[in-house]
């Protein structure tokens, strides 16, 4: 199950899409505070975001980690900025990975993938 948070539908659309595709279960957020609210059902990975209207993506991700419910969610920020200290700021609140945009499909499925195969063999 992947979360994409971006406020922009076709970044949305895309991505959604190619994942979809791919065999993938998704859910969209347009914003931190919807980001939040579909983080409650515990997404595999959850793509975010920087910046937002309403609630930013470094906000959300704060929020999330400070959750015991949605603490150790796998987050990924995905900003425009391509910046070294803007990466040290994703980290800082609390992300797990970084990626500047647009970020390219197939890094995106390596992402989602690498997530899935501890899932996968948990139960065994």
């Amino acid at each position: 199950h992947v979360l994409l948070v971006d406020d922009t539908p076709t970044n949305i659309g895309h991505l959604r899409d190619y994942l979809v595709a791919k065999g993938h279960r998704v859910s969209t957020a347009a914003n931190g505070l919807e980001a939040i609210e579909q983080a409650q059902a515990l997404p595999d990975i959850i793509f975010m975001d920087v910046q937002m209207p309403e609630m930013d993506g470094l906000e959300a991700i704060r929020r999330l980690r400070a959750v015991p419910r949605t603490r150790d969610l796998y987050i990924v920020s995905l900003t425009s900025f391509a910046m070294g200290e803007d990466r040290e700021r994703c980290l800082e609140a609390g992300a797990d990975d970084y990626e500047s945009k647009p970020v390219a499909l197939k890094r995106v499925l390596e992402m989602v993938e690498a997530r899935r195969e501890p899932s996968a063999n948990e139960g065994a």
